[in-house]
């Protein structure tokens, strides 16, 4: 039965594992961050005999010493920066002239960018990605809710793989984005608020959220997270390792088709280490917490990153939660959830004013056809300034 493993799983393996992830835009009126009521997975009567492998974080240990800080000075932290966008698409890019106009000033050395495309024929004859220097990744198969981690992890893989400049230390950032994402700060500002700091911008959502089991006295929780996140370069390292050890969804793969319903999770969750870090040495199976309606990508990174939640690890954990962040802005507060913008609002006006640390850099979910000239425009005047 499923158990606790004292060896990192094999990709491929057919124990039950979860994947949750969920991708706002792939499916229209999909969001992040949201319970929505999706394939329930049942409570076992009674959980199997779980073997554990690696100890919990005694009460009282020292914390890890947090990654050194860059030496590097704001000017060259700026100079020698970049910015990874990653973009999570259909089958194009929707207001690729916007994005155009984002990305005009910047040099064409301090920022890349690479796209996935769930319907990948269409992206190939588009000239948007051409034009915007934006490099396809090869198309894995992908569902709503059941595997959009997939996706995820091809891309940042593929640009790990393809920019090894922050192996040597220039600072990097690699931005998950939606096709529904629009950036609300200019190119200059975001480098500026991205590039200050050593450590990703986690969403993490409040711990009512976070899905739970208890086993032999022990609870052990999921750390829920937004899925659109920025991460650092370790981060981003450290989850492109674990998840295709963790997983085993490309087995399931038909034809380029995902036969796997929602909340039947395939991957495995990492206990974390005393290092602050996942231990991918010692995993529980996803499926053995129950967590009806959560999708894989909005625990994933948490997940594979840094670990589970257990006694013991509080303090790293609440280090981790004080440095959440979240980039990007999406409202639930309102009739029908989530908000979909077709024009300009006073609220996207004031986002694009917000000049705080902890400022929204995108907003979603905007229409295909929204009307946005006042935002084109924006990002045209911040463009042509630094031309």
């Amino acid at each position: 039965g499923s158990r606790w493993s004292a060896q990192a799983p094999v990709h491929g393996q057919t124990e039950d594992a979860d994947e949750d992830d969920d991708e706002d835009d792939y499916e229209e009126g999909v969001g992040t961050a949201q319970e929505t009521p999706r394939s329930r997975q049942q409570r076992p009567a009674a959980l199997p005999v779980v073997v554990v492998a690696g100890k919990a974080m005694p009460k009282g240990q020292d914390l890890p010493a947090p990654p050194a800080a860059s030496l590097l000075s704001m000017d060259e932290r700026l100079a020698q920066g970049k910015l990874i966008f990653l973009f999570m698409l259909q089958d194009g890019l929707p207001h690729a002239d916007l994005w155009k106009a984002f990305f005009a000033g910047a040099p064409r050395s301090s920022f890349r960018a690479f796209a996935h495309c769930s319907k990948p024929e269409p992206c190939r004859q588009s000239k948007a990605f051409a034009e915007l220097g934006i490099e396809l990744v090869r198309s894995v198969p992908s569902k709503w809710c059941s595997d959009l981690v997939s996706p995820s992890w091809q891309l940042l893989d593929t640009a790990l793989r393809a920019d090894e400049g922050g192996s040597k230390g220039e600072p990097q950032k690699f931005v998950l984005v939606s096709d529904s994402t629009l950036p609300v700060q200019t190119m200059s500002r975001m480098r500026q608020v991205l590039l200050k700091t050593d450590h990703s911008d986690l969403c993490i959502s409040p711990r009512n959220e976070w899905a739970a089991v208890s086993i032999f006295g022990i609870t052990y929780s999921i750390v829920k997270h937004h899925q659109w996140a920025v991460l650092n370069r370790e981060d981003a390292e450290a989850f492109a390792k674990a998840w295709p050890m963790s997983s085993s969804y490309s087995s399931l793969w038909k034809n380029g088709v995902l036969d796997l319903a929602a909340g039947d999770y395939k991957w495995n969750l990492p206990r974390m280490g005393p290092d602050g870090k996942a231990n991918l040495s010692a995993t529980i199976a996803r499926s053995l917490i129950p967590a009806p309606g959560r999708c894989p990508d909005e625990e994933a990174f948490t997940s594979l990153i840094f670990g589970l939640h257990e006694g013991g690890t509080d303090a790293m954990w609440q280090n981790i939660i004080d440095r959440s962040v979240c980039r990007t802005y999406v409202n639930w507060n309102c009739k029908n959830p989530p908000e979909v913008f077709s024009k300009m609002t006073d609220k996207l006006r004031e986002l694009m004013r917000d000049t705080s640390e902890k400022a929204y850099l995108f907003a979603r979910k905007f229409k295909k056809d929204a009307s946005l000239k006042e935002l084109k425009a924006f990002h045209q005047k911040a463009s042509s300034e630094l031309v």
